[in-house]
């Protein structure tokens, strides 16, 4: 269980990767800012790390070392101590970056790292036009949150056949749930229509 301490930290960068992402983008244009509630009066509102190419997801390891996925290089970069490590440690092999949304779009941990030192990704493949979700091994430093020495490799792939007729509306975000069970979100492949239809 998280301390409230551990809680307040996972949230700050929660909310300091959301401002890297560039969400801010989505709701207004250059110049404008949507408003933002006020924080708490002990939080701290700062940037944890720059130098992302279009970064598209995130996830925690248990250590407090951060994966920061990006959609247009397929990249999967590690954070350090607040630090974006040089170079990748992942470049997912196949993937798809035709189309403004097409890319590299999830991620999740393994909930029994470093037991299962896995990590899962969900994006749009070549050849043909299809979704997929793999999984890569990390391999190095599984367990110190202060070293850099870590790389994922050995794709195993699980769904290699989610549909991908448009390139927008693919969904991506993959997350564990409290059963353990990895869920994905498939988008409806711009066709509003089937967004309803689990066929």
């Amino acid at each position: 269980m998280l301390t409230t301490s551990t809680r307040r930290s996972r949230i700050l960068v929660l909310r300091a990767l959301a401002v890297l992402t560039g969400l801010t983008a989505l709701f207004g244009g250059a110049g404008t800012r949507p408003a933002r509630a006020a924080l708490p009066a002990d939080f701290q509102d700062q940037t944890v790390t720059t130098g992302f190419s279009q970064p598209s997801g995130f996830a925690f390891l248990p250590d407090g070392r951060i994966l920061v996925i990006e959609q247009k290089t397929a990249n999967l970069r590690l954070v350090v101590n607040g630090a974006l490590q040089a170079s990748p440690a992942l470049t997912v092999p196949s993937v798809n970056i035709s189309g403004n949304e097409r890319g590299l779009l999830g991620i999740a941990v393994d909930p029994a790292w470093p037991a299962r030192p896995y990590v899962y990704v969900y994006y749009d493949r070549t050849p043909g036009n299809v979704n997929a979700v793999s999984r890569f091994t990390g391999s190095g430093d599984l367990t110190d949150g202060s070293s850099a020495a870590l790389t994922f490799a050995d794709r195993y792939d699980i769904l290699t056949d989610i549909p991908d007729n448009a390139s927008n509306h693919n969904g991506g975000t993959l997350r564990f749930g409290p059963d353990e069970m990895l869920y994905a979100s498939l988008g409806e492949d711009a066709d509003p229509c089937a967004a309803q239809d689990s066929t």
